[in-house]
Formats: structure tokens, C-alpha cells, sequence
């Protein structure tokens, strides 16, 4: 799986890249293009307000799903992309083609953010990030200042149309911790009128790789409800929680 860089402006960061990976890589063997230091640009983002019904109406106590393994489904392996070997067993890599994708190649493509009250931060389309390919999630977060280690930030989702059955499907995304602490990060999906949740356990990333995260819809880690029902999917996203600011890039939301 090679890909072919575009722009001769993000040379250095494809410098760093090699470095990180630890191999040596030509223009011919580019996978994905890493974020330029300082992080993403373009676009417009901020704090979304709520819908009705909340979002996520039912928030999981941090703790109840966290799992220090990979759960059924899921990978906490970090690779970097810029070396084809790494990582062609990872579900972001499958041969599979994707009943629906999400490759922010030019706009957040409906996506939103919300946060915790009091929490800063926002969500913006990256020009110069990607995996494979130009364009990419960028979410901040600020987070609040806590004197009993509590973790706040926010959740990244798509919500704008029901996703309808998503039985036996695989969830797969390409995320990278761009500055500061990483948060902790779980991939989810809600369900039915009660927006039943269930998430891939807790996901540590490591900083300026990208690392595949992904959740099988039939079995996932933890499911907060009996009422959760993967024929009847209403919203998927991503929950960032941590103790200190992050930036996160995400790219390549895939389920097959």
C-alpha cells in the first residue's frame, strides 16, 4: 500500500516521520502525511451545543470500560504508516473495501464536538494532515485544572443521519496525539431512542504516530445498557478524556 506525497511543503514532517518509524522512506513509499509542527490549520471549529436528548446522553464513568489489553475487536498498537510492514494486519489496513468512509479530504463532513461544561476546545478540518491522504479531524481541548485528577475533554461524533444496521461491521479509524498528555480514548457507538452506549475499551496513544483504533459493533468491551442493539445505530464518535490539553488529528473513519 503505497501512496504518493502531494506537496513538497510537508517534506520535513515526512522527515520526522522516518525518523519515528525507523526506516528509510522515498517519495514512493509515503502512506500517510503527518502533521506539520504547530498542528492543523484551516478550516473552523469550536464547542458544539448539544441536541436534544443529550450527547452522549448516558456518559461512561471513566474506568468502567478501560481495559490495559486490546479488547475484541480493538488495537492499541501504535505504527506509523510511513512503513508498509508495521501494520498490514491492523483493521485500518484491511483489503476489505468500506461499506461507508469518512476521509476528510477537504471539510469535517458533518462531524461535531462537544465537551465537557467549562472545558475549551474545538473541532476544525487539517489541510496539512492525513492518513492516507490529505485532510483530517483536528480537535483541542483545554482541559480543566482539577485537583482530584478527574479527566475532562470531550467527544468527537457524527450524528447528522442514523447509521441504521451495523451488525457484524468492523469500526476503524486512524488516530494521532499531535502535543501533550494523551487522552484517554475510546471508540463508540450509541444505539436506539436511549442512545444505548458501547465502546473498544480505553485507548493510550502514543505521541506523533498514527494508531489504529477500532471497535467490532457485535462484541464490543463494554456496553452500558441491555438495550444496546448494533442493528439500530444512531451515532458513532470518539471519547477524548484526559487530565491536561491534547491535540488530536483523526482521519480515515472506515466501518466494513
Amino acid at each position: 500500500m503505497s501512496r504518493v506525497a502531494r506537496h513538497a511543503g510537508w517534506g520535513a514532517a515526512l522527515a520526522v516521520a522516518s525518523a519515528v518509524a525507523g526506516v528509510a522512506c522515498g517519495w514512493e513509499e509515503v502512506d500517510a502525511l503527518l502533521p506539520a509542527p504547530g498542528g492543523g490549520s484551516g478550516g473552523t471549529g469550536g464547542d458544539a451545543t448539544a441536541p436534544d436528548g443529550g450527547s452522549p446522553p448516558d456518559r461512561v464513568p471513566e474506568g468502567d470500560s478501560a481495559t490495559s489489553s486490546p479488547p475484541d475487536g480493538g488495537s492499541t498498537e501504535a505504527a506509523s504508516s510511513m512503513d508498509d510492514g508495521t501494520a498490514g494486519d491492523l483493521p485500518c489496513n484491511s483489503s476489505i473495501a468500506p461499506v461507508r468512509a469518512w476521509t476528510f479530504d477537504s471539510d469535517t463532513e458533518g462531524w461535531t464536538f462537544l465537551t465537557n461544561p467549562g472545558v475549551s476546545g474545538g473541532l476544525s478540518w487539517a489541510a496539512d494532515a492525513g492518513d492516507p491522504a490529505p485532510g483530517a479531524l483536528t480537535v483541542t481541548v483545554t482541559a480543566i485544572p482539577d485537583e482530584a485528577g478527574a479527566l475532562n475533554g470531550g467527544w468527537v461524533e457524527f450524528q447528522a443521519t442514523p447509521l441504521g444496521n451495523l451488525t457484524g461491521r468492523v469500526i476503524s479509524a486512524w488516530v494521532w496525539l499531535e502535543s501533550d498528555t494523551t487522552p484517554n480514548v475510546k471508540l463508540y457507538v450509541q444505539t436506539g431512542t436511549q442512545f444505548t452506549w458501547a465502546d473498544n475499551g480505553t485507548v493510550q496513544l502514543q505521541p506523533r504516530v498514527w494508531t489504529c483504533v477500532s471497535m467490532a459493533t457485535s462484541s464490543p468491551s463494554y456496553t452500558n445498557g441491555p438495550d444496546y442493539d448494533p442493528q439500530n445505530v444512531v451515532r458513532v464518535g470518539f471519547e477524548m478524556l484526559g487530565p491536561t490539553p491534547f491535540e488530536v488529528f483523526v482521519d480515515s473513519v472506515e466501518y466494513r
